[in-house]
């Protein structure tokens, strides 16, 4: 009896999880290719920089380390 009454919490349950971990995988995605076409307009290796924040055991700390100490982008006039 109680299995039934759980059943519906444990499909949206389950449906969240689902949602919150594609929207974690497109960020994670996003993030990747946006700090790729940065670190290449910075004039960086862009393959480099992509890969190290690619890493998912360091994904959100090492693309904030990248947000903090990227290099000055000059303007050219």
């Amino acid at each position: 009896m109680i299995e039934i009454l759980l059943l519906p919490f444990t499909i949206v349950a389950t449906l969240l999880g689902v949602v919150v971990s594609l929207v974690t995988f497109g960020l994670y995605v996003l993030s990747v290719l946006w700090v790729f076409a940065d670190a290449h307009s910075r004039e960086k290796s862009g393959c480099l920089v992509a890969l190290i924040v690619a890493i998912p055991m360091f994904w959100p700390w090492s693309l904030l380390v990248w947000l903090i100490f990227r290099p000055r982008q000059e303007h050219a006039y």
